[in-house]
């Protein structure tokens, strides 16, 4: 994965672990606000190409898409880093204000809603 500032791009290969040889590899871009998007079409085509390789039937797995919003998606993820780690003073209410920040973006975003309640148990 690489990102530039909201562009970002995906580099996907299969590799035959017995070669070492890639068997198939393509490149995905767009915006970081469609990184949701980008993440559905890179399963869809891996489990194509597993499909086509292996001669079976793969079901693409859905993305289970937490939340609309990206920003409100990185708040989420900061905070759940913190709560990881937990060590020194004020991390878990900087942690609680990430939670909230996100929040207040997506009201409907259920696992910051866990995450903050975990957070203030």
């Amino acid at each position: 994965l690489q990102h530039i500032d909201d562009d970002i791009k995906i580099n996907v290969s299969l590799i035959e672990g017995i070669t070492g040889l890639n068997k198939w590899s393509k490149q995905y871009a767009g915006a970081l606000d469609s990184v949701f998007t980008l993440q559905q079409s890179v399963a869809n085509d891996v489990c194509n190409e597993i499909n086509i390789m292996f001669n079976i039937v793969l079901v693409t797995p859905k993305i289970n898409q937490m939340t609309t919003s990206q920003e409100a998606y990185d708040y989420c993820m900061q905070g759940r880093d913190l709560t990881r780690r937990i060590i020194g003073e004020g991390v878990l209410f900087t942690a609680i204000s990430l939670f909230e920040k996100a929040l207040a973006i997506d009201k409907q975003f259920a696992k910051c809603w866990s995450a903050v309640a975990k957070a203030k148990a």
